[in-house]
């Protein structure tokens, strides 16, 4: 099968101020950014105590200073906050940086907590719990965040000895919980640590799946995917757990998996819709390349995600990866072209940051739920905006095409109050601006500006102070009613079909309407599978025109693919 050619890969190179080449290094993402701290300097030999972070969307390097030293550019000296360390942990929680542990420089293990403030540029020591040491002091161990919980996972001690307990600490009360041992399902496992395990949040909305093997109890709040993997003797195992949330104690349930990927080092993930998406370094005689895996819930089978160009992967040395939900793409970090090899850095743990690989998994039809991609506002607001509607309560109108009259022959001219000239193949539908107004002003105020076919009077007469306005949308009746019901409620009606749906993505493209286009985007997805699934052809084509006629070049990729898997099945 010609995989290749179905994964959208592009690489860029970063530019501002880009980090040395550094061992163990602690890192996270949130958002489009990507925050480095610490580390050793590969060259220099030294400990690090610097900050960076990377815009996914410029690409661009920045070195965080703090508030006392951005003017002297100098970096925060050992008073200033944690002292260097490596293979210590970084989590990001409401603007705030947590780092945990590693290794420091008196070659001792580091446990005491550390929060940045990404608003004020301060560190912060957070104390103690007063009944004990909140944790064991540890390196090389597993980090993530449930909710408002810092979670912290297994590790290695000073003498490298596997730690068995998870620590917690609450952000918002600013308190550590007792340790608690790692739960045991009874299968043998060593240890679990970086080097072979992630920790992986998920949340609510992305826990459709799931359900359909963990007891209610477990899926109640935010739980952790916990995938671990060893090659011991040759014999390659891979484990898959759900770990309750903090609140529930952490009870474990196993995922039973038919196989695995190959022994991944240093394994990072993210959950997009049923998918869980694992990437880590690959080595073996034959090859050595970093690898990523997409793991579906529904179907149980990975896939493995193919380099489009083989040289991305033949000169280059990529050494970690993110999910990135925004932009649902997988970012490896790394360099492009690397002076040795990706062995050799494997074996110095170097982490390079000139370049980063981006792969849009859509192409693998590994996509969000339409649920997943968030709603406008709470239930509440939903069901306002329901009743808001069916009261017919109006200020304006949105005027659109009538698609039941054809006949030029039949349309009377009529004129309105604007000065703008309509023919009565056109219908009008009345709208509330405030509740546009309150609820999606920028993207309201936007559709208002940007109208094709609004001219210069008209947009003046669109302010929110002026109670006669009318927009004029060159679309037919049914998509335009469609995006009015969205903008009331939030969200995509079951009902509405491609060709609403196709409408609709193409008014999200041309107004810059984000959410509505990733809602459009992923139930698009979702049809085109049904479509397969019940040998729909006419609904493929429909699929497969809408997303043409957007642009939407990750659905064009998993229609490829589908095509493929049909004619090769």
């Amino acid at each position: 099968m010609a995989s290749a050619a179905m994964l959208h890969t592009s690489v860029h190179r970063l530019t501002g101020a880009v980090p040395p080449q550094l061992i163990g290094p602690a890192t996270t993402r949130h958002g489009t950014r990507i925050f480095v701290h610490g580390g050793k300097d590969a060259k220099k030999d030294t400990l690090s105590t610097a900050l960076y972070i990377l815009d996914l969307r410029s690409y661009e390097w920045t070195q965080v200073y703090l508030a006392s030293n951005e003017e002297t550019g100098v970096v925060a000296v050992v008073e200033d906050g944690p002292s260097g360390r490596y293979f210590h942990s970084m989590s990001y929680c409401d603007e705030r940086l947590f780092v945990f542990g590693g290794m420091t420089a008196n070659a001792k293990t580091a446990s005491e907590l550390w929060c940045f403030d990404l608003q004020r540029k301060r560190w912060s020591l957070l104390p103690p719990a007063h009944h004990e040491m909140p944790t064991a002091s540890r390196w090389a161990h597993c980090a993530t965040v449930c909710g408002n919980a810092i979670v912290l996972l297994g590790g290695q001690d000073v003498d490298n000895h596997y730690i068995g307990d998870i620590a917690v600490y609450d952000v918002r009360r600013d308190a550590w919980a007792r340790p608690r041992a790692i739960p045991s399902d009874g299968r043998y496992v060593t240890g679990y640590g970086s080097y072979r395990s992630v920790l992986i949040p998920i949340s609510t909305a992305q826990q459709t799946t799931s359900r359909q093997t963990a007891p209610a109890a477990v899926m109640a709040a935010s739980s952790i995917y916990l995938y671990s993997n060893s090659n011991f003797d040759g014999v390659p195992e891979t484990t898959l757990d759900l770990l309750a949330p903090p609140s529930l104690g952490f009870s474990k349930v196993p995922i039973n998996m038919t196989d695995g990927p190959p022994f991944l080092r240093f394994p990072t993930g993210g959950v997009v819709g049923d998918n869980l998406i694992i990437g880590g370094t690959f080595l073996n005689i034959e090859k050595q390349e970093y690898s990523v895996h997409a793991y579906n819930m529904r179907t149980k089978l990975w896939t493995k995600l193919e380099y489009e160009d083989p040289s991305i992967v033949s000169s280059s040395s990529w050494n970690t990866s993110f999910f990135c939900t925004e932009t649902a793409r997988h970012v490896l970090l790394g360099t492009r072209k690397t002076s040795t090899s990706l062995l050799q850095d494997y074996n110095d743990r170097i982490t390079n940051f000139t370049d980063v690989l981006e792969i849009e998994v859509a192409g693998y039809g590994v996509f969000a739920n339409a649920a997943d991609s968030g709603v406008a506002f709470s239930l509440a607001g939903h069901k306002l905006g329901r009743e808001a509607m069916r009261d017919g309560l109006a200020d304006m109108e949105i005027i659109c095409f009538d698609s039941k009259r054809e006949d030029e022959d039949s349309a009377e001219t009529r004129q309105d109050g604007g000065g703008m000239t309509f023919t009565s193949r056109t219908k009008r539908i009345g709208v509330l601006s405030k509740i546009l107004e309150t609820r999606w002003g920028e993207y309201y105020l936007s559709l208002c500006a940007s109208a094709p076919g609004v001219n210069g009077s008209m947009r003046g007469n669109m302010r929110v102070e002026d109670k006669s306005r009318v927009l004029f949308i060159p679309e037919r009746y049914e998509v335009v009613a469609a995006l009015v019901e969205w903008l009331y409620t939030g969200t995509l009606h079951p009902t509405w079909d491609v060709e609403i749906l196709g409408g609709l993505l193409s008014l999200a493209r041309g107004y810059r309407i984000g959410l509505l286009r990733r809602q459009a985007v992923l139930r698009l997805h979702e049809l085109l599978e049904l479509s397969y699934e019940k040998d729909a052809r006419d609904e493929r084509e429909a699929v497969f025109n809408a997303a043409a006629a957007a642009g939407e070049i990750g659905l064009l990729k998993h229609e490829h693919k589908k095509v493929l898997d049909k004619r090769d099945s």
